[in-house]
């Protein structure tokens, strides 16, 4: 968690988005945040302090989610945080590729998953 009183250099933050439909979408609200917006593709090769990683697709299965359960472009995403980063996705669809499957096993294993009724708690 990020400290709460931070007096330093402002935080560098990002969301990285897996899908370009995404990001045409999303690109007007976080101009106005002033958050920077990154599909996979271009995010490669630039670092950040925190990133966002929106994996939210909820028609997705191991046969239709190739894009989304490749390796090499989840190592990309999940590699661009310097001091942490949030993974939002849908639990149900993430369960069913191989790939996030392990990623969610991991993350319950180690109680970091948050449900979304419970998201405003942490940033209280």
């Amino acid at each position: 968690m990020l400290p709460r009183h931070h007096s330093g250099p402002a935080f560098t933050r990002c969301t990285i988005l897996v899908y370009k439909e995404q990001q045409h979408r999303l690109q007007e609200y976080t101009d106005r945040l002033g958050v920077a917006l990154y599909t996979v593709d271009s995010v490669q090769g630039r670092e950040m302090d925190v990133a966002i990683i929106l994996t939210t697709r909820t028609d997705v299965d191991e046969a239709s989610g190739n894009f989304l359960n490749d390796i090499q472009q989840m190592n990309v995403a999940l590699t661009r945080c310097k001091y942490g980063q949030f993974v939002l996705g849908y639990l149900n669809a993430l369960h069913t590729l191989s790939n996030w499957n392990q990623l969610v096993a991991w993350a319950a294993r180690h109680n970091t998953i948050i449900e979304t009724a419970n998201l405003p708690d942490i940033f209280s």
